[in-house]
């Protein structure tokens, strides 16, 4: 009632009026379950024609699909349901479009689908590399009698082919025995051979092309063919550079060079170059530019200080027949030659300045002087001359000479030194007084302001006795000094010196005198002579042998011949030796009846000692009377060996200087 109230003004009235009414119209519609007019799907239509503004709780509309959809879910009707229609359509649509079969796969080539496969869509069709479409590129899917299909059939795609390889001269390809060439084949192109005195053809570009697709339907050759042409490049010349490689006669096409500067030049440029189609190096031939300075200037009367820590290591340096350079910076040192001496606050060295030359250096020696030596009484001579900038320069040497009457006092020779001055000193001619002379020793003449002296000196071994210095005027009022001569300190064993001196020198006369005991063998009072020895020699003090035994002393004799003097046993049995060979000599003095005095005898060992039966009556003695000289000889060897092998009992029990047996008037007395 209240909704039919409101509808029925509204018609009339104007319109903001008549919007109002419609909403207050649906709002009561919704309030009591009513829905509006039914919804308008693309994809759909209701099968009856809408008439109503308002549909009852509960009413249906049904729907068909749209013509080129097809029905995708049941049912194809909504419902009134609380003021709204359901089921929603639109999320959740009833009918889909319609769609084409998939048109299959296209060989040696793809279809491609943009969207989907439903009416009104369109695919795509292409050929791979080297395949030319045959037919449509496109297809779209349409509605037909049959339901959908396809605008156009699937196209064909067949292989590229190209025309036979263009033809180059002074060149051939590969390909010349073949007809026919399709996409992907290749030729190789190659230059045609010359006499070998001549240049050869350069290929000129890619020596294989091959088949390629242009426009997706053309086939044409890539790249362009090559060409075959003479190419030479000039000899490439870098001025204080040097060619590390590349080295030829002739350069043809794409021959390299790599070129270096030499040291102290930057190379501007590239390294490597290239002989390139034009005939031209690419990149263009480098230069060498000044990158340092080259060897130091000359200074005068100075020469390179090569000392270390006086220059900068890193630098300065070259190799082998090539200049020295030097970095901007560089500081190089000079010393002043022999000769020559710096000058104060002048600089003694050059820089490499950054415009790649030295710093100023006009030079910073000087000639080194010696003043010019007077001598009075005498005349200079020069030796040398090396005299530059002054009179006497260092190394000259200068002979000095006295005039007559005076003698030179000093060397004759003088050299200026580097100190400049005179070395040695300068010498001088004093009065000739007659040189004195002086046994074992030397005299110098000393030149003085006040007077000329002579001075006396020894020889090593001599000791001076007299004044050291004489004058002229003194020589005929004063005795000369004489050089006395030192002899070694005397020493003798067992004896004393009289008298005892740290020194002896001169004709001093010692005595010597023996210790108790002992006994002087030489003269007792030698004298310390002028050869600085003692004469006559030095005596000797010997122990005095008592009485009875003086083979002591044939012992000693023996005993210093001993490998082992130490050896004390067979120092004793070689001195019984001793005594048997004395015995044996005092036979054959019996012999000759030259012998008076008793024959000595050697206690025997309890064993046998005799001799073989043979050698016994070989040197036995000869008949009375019938004694050669001869005979006694041997026989006196015979018993001399028969010596040598008999066993010496060891004499242990022997004490030094006590006698152990006595017979026959001989003593055995061991020391």
């Amino acid at each position: 009632m209240e909704a039919g109230s409101h509808h029925g003004p509204g018609r009339g009235g104007p319109q903001p009026l008549l919007l109002l009414l419609s909403l207050v119209s649906a709002l009561v519609v919704t309030v009591h379950g009513d829905c509006g007019p039914p919804p308008r799907y693309p994809f759909a239509i209701p099968e009856a024609t809408v008439k109503k503004e308002v549909y009852q709780e509960g009413e249906r509309v049904k729907y068909s699909c749209r013509s080129g959809y097809t029905r995708k879910r049941l049912p194809l009707h909504i419902s009134c349901n609380n003021g709204k229609w359901s089921p929603d359509g639109f999320t959740s649509p009833f009918c889909v479009v319609k769609s084409c079969p998939h048109p299959g796969d296209l060989i040696n080539g793809h279809v491609e689908i943009k969207t989907d496969l439903s009416i009104g869509s369109t695919i795509e069709f292409s050929c791979n590399e080297g395949y030319s479409l045959i037919g449509h590129s496109t297809s779209t899917c349409e509605i037909s009698d049959s339901g959908t299909s396809w605008s156009n059939d699937l196209p064909n795609c067949e292989i590229v082919s190209c025309p036979r390889p263009p033809n180059i001269p002074n060149g051939k390809h590969s390909g010349e025995e073949d007809d026919f060439f399709t996409y992907g084949s290749s030729v190789t192109y190659s230059c045609n051979t010359v006499p070998e005195e001549s240049i050869p053809f350069s290929l000129i570009g890619d020596a294989s092309i091959s088949c390629a697709v242009e426009n997706k339907t053309t086939g044409v050759w890539k790249p362009l063919p090559p060409k075959c042409q003479v190419i030479t490049c000039p000899q490439p010349n870098v001025p204080q550079g040097k060619l590390i490689s590349g080295f030829g006669r002739t350069y043809t096409y794409r021959d390299t060079a790599m070129f270096e500067c030499k040291r102290g030049y930057l190379l501007n440029g590239s390294h490597l170059i290239r002989c390139e189609s034009d005939n031209e190096w690419v990149p263009p031939v480098p230069t060498c530019q000044l990158n340092s300075c080259s060897n130091p200037p000359v200074i005068p009367y100075a020469e390179r200080d090569w000392s270390l820590g006086s220059r900068d290591w890193n630098v300065g340096y070259s190799k082998y027949g090539e200049p020295e350079v030097f970095s901007v910076g560089t500081e190089v040192k000079y010393l002043c030659k022999k000769g020559f001496r710096a000058q104060k606050h002048k600089p003694r060295s050059v820089t490499c300045q950054a415009n790649f030359t030295w710093s100023t250096n006009d030079g910073f020696c000087e000639r080194i002087c010696c003043p010019t030596p007077n001598v009075d009484h005498g005349k200079i001579t020069k030796i040398t001359s090396s005299s530059q900038g002054c009179e006497y320069g260092f190394p000259e040497k200068i002979k000095v000479s006295c005039n007559s009457g005076y003698i030179l006092s000093g060397v004759a020779t003088n050299q200026c030194q580097e100190s400049g001055t005179w070395g040695p000193a300068l010498s001088s001619c004093i009065p000739d007084c007659n040189s004195p002379k002086i046994d074992h020793g030397r005299v110098e003449a000393e030149h003085s302001f006040w007077n000329d002296m002579w001075k006396f000196t020894c020889n090593e071994g001599y000791i001076l006795v007299g004044k050291p210095r004489i004058s002229c005027e003194e020589l005929t009022s004063s005795e000369l000094p004489r050089c006395e001569a030192l002899c070694p300190h005397p020493k003798v064993g067992n004896g004393v010196v009289i008298p005892n001196r740290t020194q002896y020198q001169g004709a001093v006369t010692i005595s010597v005198k023996c210790n108790s005991g002992y006994k002087l063998i030489g003269d007792p009072n030698p004298y310390c002579a002028d050869n600085r020895t003692w004469s006559p020699e030095l005596p000797k003090c010997e122990w005095i042998i008592p009485e009875g035994c003086e083979q002591v002393q044939a012992g000693q004799a023996i005993l210093k011949c001993l490998p082992n003097p130490g050896d004390v046993i067979q120092a004793l049995e070689a001195y019984k030796l001793s005594l048997e060979i004395a015995k044996l000599e005092l036979e054959v003095d019996h012999l000759r009846g030259k012998c008076t005095q008793p024959l000595p005898s050697l206690k025997e060992e309890p064993e046998d000692r005799t001799p073989p039966e043979s050698s016994a009556k070989e040197l036995g003695p000869c008949p009375s009377g019938d004694c050669t000289e001869d005979d006694l000889q041997k026989k006196a060897l015979g018993d001399l060996v028969q010596a040598w092998v008999r066993k010496t009992r060891p004499l242990s029990s022997a004490q030094p200087g006590v006698p152990t047996s006595c017979s026959g008037g001989f003593c055995s007395c061991f020391r």
